[in-house]
């Protein structure tokens, strides 16, 4: 059973049925949704679903960059030798990279180079937990895809049907939760605000809160991909107003925007 998301799950399962694979994807979310497992789940199911391949391992048409620093321009170049023509076997080429936040500057235009030269067969998914990190030019020529972190009972449940026998799968579980927050530098974090918590506030109070969340920049994409998380998950059908703006202000928080203004804008929405 893959670890995802139940509205992960249901995406990709969509893109899959229906055969829609853009060219480019970013991947984005915190540490705890397990970008790099929910892109080659993607990945695995489309092949399982084109009958091309039945586990990734040594599979031609699956590429990895993972970067152990920064992502070079020779690292690029080395990724456009591999993709030059079309897939191996079936219909798509699936290339992740890693940690796409750590890409150079010219890493980056090598990048866009070569997304112009790619041959339609290639996705790439680029996996990061700083979005904001990713040069506007890129973010622009790709399909973003946000995704929620999985739950803890998930987690624990996918532990116990993994490991039956063992005692300690819900401790198993737990701990993988730590070590996510250790690698994210997030072990104690400022605690953010629930959007239910934000929606009772009255208008006043909204602003107040949104001028101190200015002051944050590091909280303001934490803040906002948790109400992205919780409307999208909760309140489907609910909040729309406030999600699409949500979702218009996060792509541009990269840029040198009044973050304030924008920010005290969602107030009307809540």
């Amino acid at each position: 059973m893959p670890l995802l998301s139940p509205t992960s799950q249901e995406l990709l399962n969509e893109l899959i049925r229906h055969q829609r694979c853009s060219q480019t994807y970013i991947f984005y979310g915190t540490p705890a949704s397990f970008l790099a497992h929910q892109a080659k789940t993607f990945a695995l199911e489309w092949f399982k679903f084109n009958n091309t391949y039945s586990k990734l391992e040594m599979c031609p048409d699956f590429i990895e960059v993972i970067p152990e620093k920064s992502i070079s321009i020779d690292d690029i170049r080395q990724v456009q030798d591999q993709v030059k023509y079309g897939a191996t076997k079936g219909n798509k080429r699936f290339i992740l990279i890693h940690k796409a936040h750590q890409l150079t500057i010219q890493a980056s235009n090598g990048f866009l180079k070569t997304l112009e030269e790619s041959h339609s067969d290639n996705c790439f998914i680029l996996l990061t937990h700083q979005f904001h990190s990713i040069l506007p030019t890129i973010q622009s020529r790709c399909q973003t895809l946000f995704v929620p972190d999985v739950p803890l009972p998930s987690i624990q449940h996918q532990f116990k049907n993994s490991f039956p026998n063992h005692p300690d799968s819900t401790i198993l579980s737990d701990s993988l939760r730590m070590a996510i927050a250790l690698e994210s530098n997030q072990a104690d974090p400022e605690p953010l605000t629930d959007f239910q918590d934000f929606h009772k506030l009255s208008l006043y109070q909204r602003f107040k809160f949104m001028e101190s969340l200015s002051n944050s920049p590091d909280r303001i994409s934490q803040q906002c991909n948790l109400w992205i998380q919780q409307i999208s998950s909760n309140y489907q059908n609910r909040y729309q107003d406030f999600l699409t703006a949500l979702l218009t202000l996060v792509p541009k928080l990269n840029s040198p925007i009044q973050k304030k203004a924008h920010l005290e804008n969602l107030c009307f929405h809540a």
